[in-house]
């Protein structure tokens, strides 16, 4: 308890401190409460690093950075306290681990690894700079081959490096990488990623409705899938906005149902062509 708040703030802030042992971070909180609640978070924060066992976590509620303002209203306190109290356990917080600093070096081939993400990056750069949707789908297709055909060439690698016991059996890669969906549209965010994910050896499970998730896989991969995302939901954004049918459904007062409709069939149409590209990729050595 901080004496220096009033009881409001108190509850809030004892509350924040159970969710940090309970796994969740600073950001997943800010992302959750809103921006009211920075100053609350912030002020509990101090207080956490001691009290949870993930060294990551620790590093995020450290280095969490302070508000414009500290206050917030007494309503926005109050919903604070009421989402607070309805939090789960985060279950994923055993194997965020250090693999979000130290992923990279699990593999061999570093330099090679660095000069293909470049190339991705430039890639998916270029595809959100043009405005012509198939042109986008053919660079983001150029970018998931690459990726494809450099994944497979680490997994061949990495089954030729012996582990410490002599057996040759790794051991498990699996690792969480959490992110953050923006409203509207959830949901429809939580199939694109879904599509994205499974094409790249990676699962995703919604674990709060205001668009907090989780990321599983290996940790390069799991990375990639976030990066992917990231840009495919940019691009989205941009197309659906874009076009006759978009003007049309403005004009019908139809454009919620429109969206909906598009972010869908845009994920399937994602889907559809990461899955071509990691066939390609399987069949060129």
């Amino acid at each position: 308890m901080d004496n220096r708040l009033d009881p409001l703030s108190n509850q809030a802030f004892n509350l924040i401190l159970k969710a940090a042992q309970m796994g969740w971070s600073p950001l997943d909180l800010l992302h959750i409460l809103g921006k009211e609640a920075h100053g609350i978070i912030y002020r509990a924060a101090i207080h956490v690093p001691a009290r949870i066992s993930s060294s990551h976590l620790r590093r995020e509620w450290l280095h969490f950075d302070p508000p414009a303002r500290l206050r917030a209203r007494k309503q926005s306190l109050a919903k604070c306290v009421r989402l607070l109290s309805c939090l789960p356990a985060m279950k994923d917080t055993a194997i965020l681990g250090e693999a979000f600093a130290t992923d990279d070096n699990s593999r061999s081939g570093m330099g090679s690894r660095a000069r293909v993400q470049e190339k991705i990056r430039r890639l998916l750069d270029k595809a959100e700079s043009t405005t012509f949707e198939h042109e986008a789908a053919a660079l983001v297709e150029r970018a998931q081959l690459l990726q494809q055909r450099h994944r497979l060439h680490d997994l061949s690698m990495a089954d030729r490096i012996p582990t410490a016991d002599g057996t040759g059996e790794h051991p498990d890669l699996v690792r969480s990488l959490r992110i953050h969906l923006h409203p509207p549209y959830i949901k429809h965010q939580l199939g694109l990623l879904s599509a994205i994910a499974q094409a790249n050896g990676c699962s995703c499970v919604l674990v709060h409705p205001a668009g907090v998730a989780c990321i599983l896989g290996e940790m390069a991969d799991a990375k990639y899938t976030s990066s992917l995302f990231e840009s495919l939901n940019r691009q989205c954004d941009f197309f659906m906005r874009q076009g006759p049918s978009a003007e049309d459904a403005s004009t019908r007062g139809q454009c919620a149902s429109y969206r909906r409709s598009f972010r869908s069939s845009y994920a399937a149409r994602i889907a559809h062509l990461l899955t071509d590209a990691n066939s390609r990729g399987a069949t060129v050595t």
